[in-house]
C-alpha cells in the first residue's frame, strides 16, 4: 500500500519530495517542484532534458512540420501556428493520446494537399472528425457536408446488397430523386437519419421481391 501524502491533502502520493510526500494537485502548483528551462528559463515542470512544456510543444511541431512538408502543403502553415499558439499542455495531451496526432502526423506525410477523400482513407468518420473540423475551421479544407456524405455511404452500400441491375437502377433513381430533395439545404442529422431510414426501406422491399423470384421490373401487384 502507498504511503499517504504529507502535504495535508491526502489521496495517493503524485511527487517525493526532500521535505514530504505530495498529491497531485501539489505536485502542479506547488514550487519546488519547477525549475527554469534551460532554453527558454521559462519556470515550470521539466521533463529529462529539462525542458519546459512550452519548448517540448515546440520540438514536435517542428519535428511534423518541417520546411520541406510546408513546401508541399503551405496550407499546413495554419496548423502549425493554430497548436504553437495553443497551451502547450493541450499539444502534449494530443501527443500523448495518440489518434490525433498520428492522423496529423499523416497529413503532413502527404506530398500534395490534403482533401477530404485522404482523411476517409485514414479512418472512420468518427476517428477524423476533430481534426477534420480542425482542417476546415482553419480553411486548409474547404467546408463539406458531413451527413450528405454518410446518407451517400449508406446508399452506395445498399446498392452493393443487391444483386439485380434493375433493383439497382431502381434504387439509385430513388437516392438521386432524395438528392434533388435536399439540393437547397443542408442536412442535419435528423434529416439524414430520415433518408437512410427510406433507403434502407426500400432496399429492404426489394430484397423480399427477390427472395419471392421477383425483381422490381418483374413484381406484380396484387
Amino acid at each position: 500500500m502507498a504511503a499517504p501524502t504529507t502535504c495535508g491533502h491526502g489521496g495517493r502520493t503524485a511527487a517525493i519530495h526532500l521535505d514530504g510526500r505530495y498529491c497531485d494537485w501539489c505536485y502542479r502548483n506547488a514550487p519546488q517542484f519547477r525549475r527554469p528551462c534551460v532554453r527558454c528559463t521559462e519556470v515550470d515542470h521539466l521533463n529529462g532534458a529539462r525542458l519546459c512544456r512550452r519548448c517540448r510543444a515546440s520540438d514536435l511541431l517542428d519535428a511534423v512540420f518541417t520546411d520541406s512538408i510546408l513546401r508541399a502543403q503551405p496550407a499546413l502553415s495554419a496548423v502549425r501556428d493554430h497548436l504553437r499558439d495553443a497551451d502547450p499542455r493541450y499539444v502534449l495531451l494530443v501527443k500523448r493520446r495518440g489518434t490525433s496526432w498520428q492522423l496529423i502526423e499523416k497529413i503532413a506525410a502527404l506530398d500534395r494537399s490534403v482533401t477530404h477523400t485522404d482523411l476517409d482513407q485514414m479512418g472512420t468518420p468518427r476517428s477524423v472528425s476533430q481534426v477534420r473540423s480542425l482542417l476546415v475551421d482553419l480553411q486548409v479544407l474547404p467546408p463539406r457536408d458531413e451527413y450528405a456524405v454518410a446518407v451517400e455511404a449508406n446508399a452506395r452500400a445498399e446498392l452493393a446488397s443487391l444483386p439485380h441491375r434493375a433493383d439497382q437502377l431502381a434504387l439509385r433513381r430513388f437516392f438521386r430523386w432524395q438528392q434533388q430533395r435536399r439540393a437547397a439545404s443542408t442536412l442535419t442529422l435528423s434529416m439524414a437519419a430520415n433518408d437512410r431510414t427510406e433507403l434502407r426501406a426500400i432496399s429492404s422491399l426489394l430484397r423480399a421481391l427477390n427472395v419471392e423470384g421477383f425483381t422490381i421490373a418483374t413484381g406484380e401487384q396484387r
